[in-house]
């Protein structure tokens, strides 16, 4: 599993501080003081790596897919996509909330679709624009 296909720790952290569920395929572990790695908790359920703390969930897509609403104010529907065009930052890319008129009233953009879906959610968190369910 490469780090690019799951969210960052920075925002794989921001997420578990907004009570995102932590309860994922990979998970954020630290092995030794400084020392984080990428984890798959079946991995960790069958194999001895020593003893190490999880710091958090490191989201896949699809996971976040899960979390997020389709739509929310009942008129903007959530969406990612690749980007057609980079944007001058390289995003590939980008998860946003487009109105009727596919007009895009919310947009992030990112290197990956899970670190895009994970800086929307973060954004609707943040914003009181969504509530998570249990």
């Amino acid at each position: 599993m490469t780090p690019s296909l799951v969210t960052s720790l920075e925002l794989s952290k921001r997420l578990k501080e907004l009570g995102v569920p932590q309860d994922t395929d990979f998970y954020w572990c630290e092995l030794c003081p400084g020392v984080i790695k990428l984890f798959c908790s079946l991995c960790r359920e069958h194999r001895d790596f020593g003893s190490y703390e999880v710091v958090c969930s490191a989201y896949l897509a699809g996971e976040l897919g899960e979390i997020l609403p389709t739509y929310f104010r009942e008129i903007f529907a959530i969406q990612s996509r690749r980007a057609k065009h980079h944007s001058e930052t390289g995003a590939e890319w980008l998860c946003g909330a487009q109105d009727d008129g596919g007009n895009w009233k919310i947009k992030v953009e990112s290197h990956s679709e899970a670190e895009a879906r994970g800086l929307m959610l973060a954004y609707l968190l943040e914003n009181n624009l969504f509530t998570l369910t249990k």
